[in-house]
């Protein structure tokens, strides 16, 4: 005989076979649906560069580099040109200095030539002398315009006075600056750079 709580065990036995079974189906309907789904969708991104993200990416590199490099190359040119102008007021002074301490009882000068400034001995300049000291400028793009009292490219300075007759303005201009120094030459034999 049965039970009065068998029937409804039974009962609910049925009703859940069947869910599982729905249940199964659902499962079943689910995967085929995002299977077909899954074939309408876009593709996962791989992570990496691109060849567009490369592309920019060197060309902004390269721009920097132009950038850097243009303001290092007038760096050079800049310092060569203050470089250049120092070793000028330099000789032409320590010319004068010798000449004031009579060293050897002689005169001293400076020559000026396109690349190069020559200290020499003696109230003339001599290219051949042996003693002559030469010094060459440091920038290609440099040029000297001597502008002395007389022309010339000689100055000779004085024993006793460190005096010149050849006073006057020695222009140094770089070329690829457009930048000038000048040092100025004064009759008493002073130097000055401005």
């Amino acid at each position: 005989m049965l039970s009065p709580l068998s029937v409804p065990y039974t009962v609910l036995e049925t009703v859940l076979n069947k869910f599982k079974i729905l249940n199964l189906k659902f499962k079943i309907m689910n995967n085929m649906f995002f299977r077909l789904n899954r074939c309408k969708t876009k593709p996962k991104l791989v992570s990496g560069l691109t060849i567009v993200e490369l592309l920019v990416s060197l060309a902004i590199l390269l721009i920097v580099v132009v950038i850097i490099s243009g303001a290092f190359i007038d760096f050079r040119k800049n310092q060569a040109l203050i470089m250049d102008t120092d070793t000028i007021v330099g000789t032409l002074r320590q010319a004068r200095n010798q000449t004031l301490s009579s060293k050897d009882s002689s005169l001293y000068g400076v020559h000026f030539s396109s690349q190069e400034i020559t200290l020499f001995v003696g109230g003339i300049y001599d290219e051949e002398d042996p003693d002559n000291q030469e010094f060459v400028l440091s920038s290609t793009d440099l040029t000297l315009n001597t502008n002395l009292f007389g022309g010339g490219d000689d100055v000779i300075f004085n024993r006793l006075t460190g005096e010149t007759s050849q006073y006057g303005t020695i222009t140094v201009t770089s070329s690829g600056l457009s930048k000038s120094k000048i040092v100025t030459i004064y009759k008493t034999g002073l130097i000055e750079l401005q």
